[in-house]
């Protein structure tokens, strides 16, 4: 998956934002925070980032299995819901 969004940030200008802690992932990217309650403020539309994921032409959120596994994963997969 690291290698694709690579190649689309090359290619395509792709832009990837990122919530949680910041890592080296061969690809240049905003950090938006390291806190799960920065997606209850994307889902509220009070976030300044929310404005552009609304505009986004092809928006597209990832995330990993083990985030359902923390003691707030059910919080953190509504938000997901609602942002979607």
């Amino acid at each position: 998956m690291n290698s694709r969004i690579l190649r689309a940030t090359r290619k395509n200008n792709l832009k990837v934002f990122l919530i949680g802690p910041a890592n080296d992932l061969t690809y240049n990217y905003v950090h938006l925070g390291n806190n799960a309650s920065i997606l209850d403020e994307i889902a509220n539309g009070t976030h300044p980032f929310a404005a552009r994921l609304k505009n986004a032409k092809l928006p597209m959120i990832l995330t990993g299995a083990g985030v359902l596994e923390r003691v707030d994963g059910n919080a953190i997969h509504n938000s997901l819901k609602r942002i979607a």
